[in-house]
Parts: structure tokens; sequence; C-alpha cells
């Protein structure tokens, strides 16, 4: 197992079908925490459980932290995980929806609402950015769209030893293991785009509109409507959509790997003796509400962009654990997200029931796009399902009668992410890229053709932020090299969307993951 087998407990998971997990023993977890670790991944979304996964089949001993805890759903119930948190839904809606607000102004700069929930806000003067909190991060709640960058050439240019056609594979391997392909019109459930707006002229409303890679489970025809309507915003409690926990990170528990939810690293030290370098990290463990110091020779950080960068921009420039990296915080950007409310007026229908992605919003007639510019990649996604909310009646009725109109494509990411006064800030414009304008431009046209009105929010949003971290061929043009390892710091690795040189213009799922892969096999060249 990798591990001293006093160290853990066998999870009864009897009538599962997986066979029994191995779980650290509650009572030997300062043993865990204290005792050397080789490799430490920090985060469990995609690119940590993907490169936790890799290593440990690789036969390396590997602690996954991860600062929120496992979700309850039915893969972690199948597997005995203990004391998972609850999805937000219904009257946890209100208690579980939100971990924190960060927002300046705001003393100590957030409110923390608890510990144990789902989302996490950055609020800045241009830009509001939404984060996960928990085992399988984001992969919970995005739209199980997974699509490559718009630029074929997206990785091409940035090292020599990185290039679309070496990531390629990665790809293919991810959406093999994701089970990723389209879904039929005619099976996709209710209230797809195509089958909607079947009668308006102006847009295409065949198989086209559904020509997107989801990573769904097959039989989508023979699953109830409202299994379906539960696999978006607030989570995945059926797991109609295959989430990370489930992907990589429940078989890797078999295989030796020790997760430790709830436990957030707050700084990192790099140590040397002699010509020895190791690290330490210093933990929260939110639920012993204590502090623990873990040394280890390899570091991965997997914790999400704000996170990875809040956490190497702490340890830099407020505790002095690590230093150099100048261009660590630049070539921030928000990947073009754009989205509005899209309402459709009284009806029988509740439009919150169907799949979170309902389908690509594509033009029959080109001409009617007046712009030198592509069209932009638009999709309507659903509201959260209204059966999962708690009584809010003119909430409800918003969310029944309307969608969420969401598009994307790829900015200028010409914002930088820094810390003032021990702060931490976010300085993008969105009018700083052509992309807003193009997809402000467009919702108005469908706005116009559709008949049904839009209402923009107040503020651009992103759920999707990138960069900061950037690949680059050298320290002086970006932080990280072809494995992921930060310029002068040998053995920490970035496996995140921070890494990313430009904006995907697509959702980031699958190439994060591609990425995740290529650091696990440099990783694994190198032991």
């Amino acid at each position: 197992m990798g591990a001293d087998a006093s160290l853990w407990r066998r999870a009864d998971a009897a009538g599962s079908g997986r066979g029994a997990v191995l779980l650290p023993s509650p009572e030997d977890c300062p043993k865990l925490m204290s005792d050397p670790h080789p490799v430490v991944v920090i985060g469990s979304g995609f690119a940590g459980s993907i490169v936790a996964s890799r290593l440990v089949k690789a036969g390396q001993k590997v602690l996954l932290l991860e600062r929120g805890p496992w979700r309850n759903t039915a893969a972690v119930r199948s597997a005995g995980i203990s004391d998972p948190a609850p999805l937000p839904h219904g009257a946890r809606f209100c208690t579980h929806i939100l971990r924190r607000i960060n927002r300046e102004g705001l003393p100590g700069g957030g409110l923390t609402l608890n510990r144990r929930g789902m989302y996490e806000v950055f609020s800045a003067k241009h830009i509001d950015v939404a984060c996960t909190s928990q085992v399988g991060g984001s992969s919970h709640v995005y739209g199980a769209l997974h699509k490559r960058p718009q630029d074929p050439a997206f990785w091409d240019g940035h090292h020599d030893k990185i290039s679309a056609a070496q990531m390629e594979g990665y790809y293919q391997s991810v959406l093999a293991e994701l089970g990723s392909a389209p879904v039929s019109v005619d099976a996709g459930g209710p209230n797809l785009f195509a089958k909607r707006f079947a009668d308006n002229p102006h847009f295409i409303t065949d198989q086209q509109s559904l020509d997107i890679d989801m990573g769904l489970r097959g039989g989508l025809g023979t699953i109830p409507a409202e299994e379906l309507s539960g696999e978006g915003l607030l989570g995945s409690a059926r797991g109609i959509k295959r989430t990370a926990d489930e992907a990589w990170l429940l078989p890797a528990l078999r295989n030796g790997l020790v997760v430790r939810d709830m436990c957030e690293v707050e700084s990192i030290f790099r140590q040397e003796d002699g010509e020895a370098v190791s690290y330490r990290l210093d933990v929260r463990n939110h639920k012993g509400k204590k502090r623990d110091s873990i040394v280890a020779s390899r570091v991965i950080l997997a914790a999400g962009t704000l996170n990875t960068l809040r956490l190497l921009l702490l340890s830099r420039d407020r505790f002095g654990g690590l230093d150099r990296m100048p261009r660590l915080g630049f070539g921030f950007g928000g990947n073009g997200d754009y989205s509005a409310y899209w309402g459709h007026g009284a009806g029988n229908a509740d439009l919150s029931e169907g799949l979170p992605t309902r389908g690509r919003i594509l033009l029959r007639d080109a001409g009617l796009w007046r712009s030198s510019r592509p069209w932009p990649t638009i999709v309507e996604g659903a509201l959260p399902y209204s059966r999962l909310l708690p009584w809010l009646p003119l909430l409800k009725a918003k969310i029944r009668r309307g969608t969420l109109l969401a598009g994307l494509g790829p900015d200028d990411m010409s914002g930088r992410i820094f810390l003032h006064k021990g702060k931490f800030r976010i300085d993008f414009d969105p009018a700083e890229s052509r992309i807003y304008k193009d997809l402000r431009q467009a919702f108005d046209l469908i706005e116009d053709l559709s008949g049904h009105r839009l209402t923009h929010f107040p503020k651009v949003s992103t759920v999707h932020p990138m960069g900061g971290a950037a690949l680059g061929s050298s320290p002086e043009k970006g932080v990280v090299d072809d494995a992921g390892e930060i310029y002068g710091h040998p053995g920490v690795h970035v496996a995140d969307a921070s890494v990313m040189p430009a904006s995907l213009g697509a959702p980031p799922s699958i190439s994060i993951a591609a990425w995740a892969n290529n650091v696990a096999d440099k990783i694994i060249s190198l032991c």
C-alpha cells in the first residue's frame, strides 16, 4: 500500500461492488501529518485527482490535501467515506451554498460563512470569480462540457517541449476515461434548446446544436427528468455527471493514496540541507481546528487558479517561504466568460428541468452576425433545479421561467493577481478585451431573434479563471516549465489552470486534465 498498514482502517463498502476502501485511522492522523512525504498534492479537482491517481499507480507514496469536504454523493456513500458534507439542496441551500465571500473592505478581506460550504466568491472591482471547495473540486458543478481550446495550435510556441500534437494524446485519454460523447437531441431529456426553438427560423435546431462532447453516463433517454435535473450547479448527487473524485480519487484510495479533506495549506517554506531541497507546508486542519506542518520533497499545486496563486503569493510576499517568480500573478484572465438571465415568460414547463447544458446557440444565416470576428461560443445552460431549492417562491418562479445564456471566448489575459498590504487582489478589466463586446453584441442579437428578454448582470463574472502562473520557456516569460515545475523551485509543480499561457476560449476541464497528465508523466520520468 505504500504506507504503514497500522495507519489504516477498512471502511465498510459492503454491497457497493467496489470492495473495501482503506482510509487513515483518525487516531493516527497526527503521524501521517508529521512523517516526511515524498509527494504532497494540494487540491482535488481534475488536476489534483489526475496527478495523485497517476503517481500512486506508478508506485509513489502520495498525500492529497483538500481544504473542502467530501460531498454526499452516491459514489462517496458506496465507497464508505465517513462524514461527507451535504450538497446544498433543500434547506441546506441556505447553509451550504457558500463557503466564503472575499471582498475589499470586509474585515480580514472576507467573510467565512461555512467551511463546508460549496462555493467561494472573490468580488473585485470589475469582475466576480466563483470557485468551489470540496473533494472533486469544480467537477461537481460544471456543465460537463468537453471542448478543446478554440485555437488548435493553443499549446504551440510557449515551450519547446510542449506542443499541440504532444498534448493531443492526453485529450483523447481524458475523453475516454470520462466517457465523453455528444448527446442525442432525441434522448437528451426535457427543455433542450433544439426542441424548444424548433419553429424559430433563425437558429440551428438539429443535432448540430448538441454537437459538443459531454461527460455524462449513457442511456440518458431512460433516466427520469428529475434525476437528470439534479446534475447542475448544485452538485451531482446521482453521478450521471462523472466527477473527478469518482473517476480518479476513489480508485486511487484502494491503491494507497491518502486523502485528508478539510485540510488547507496556508504557506510553503523552502528548506535546504546541502544540495537537498524539501518544502514545509503549514496546514490548517479545519476538522481538529489546529495547525500542522508537513515536509515534502515534491509538491503539486492543484488548488484551482485563484487558490494556487494566493498560496504562492502569500508564501513569497508575506511569509518569505519562497522567492523569485517574477511573472507570478501576471497574465490572468476570465476565459471570456459572460452570462445573462434569459427569461421565457410564463408557461407550464419548468425550465430548470433537464441537463445542465441545453445546447449551443448557432445562427442559420451567418449574415445576421454583422462582425468581422467569428460568432462566439454561446450555450444555453440550466439554472439550479427548482425542486432542490428551499421555499423561496419569487426565486423559484424566476428559475422555472428562465435559463442561463453563457458565452465564452479568448480574452486578452491582461489581468494581474497580487497582494496589497497583505490582502489578495484581482485587477482585471473586461473592457480591455474585445471578446466581451462581441458577446454583448451576440446576446443582443439572440434577444431580438428569439423575442425573449435577456437580463444582463451588473458585473462580469467567471467560473473559469486562468493564468497567473503561466507556462513559459524561461523565468522571464513564465512561472513554470514543461513539467509544470516552478523555475527556481525544484520539486514544486503547478497542475491547474493557472498555468494556461493564453485564454482557452472554451470550457477548461479537459485542457486542465490534459495538462495534469503531462505533469504526472514528467514527474514519473524523473523518479
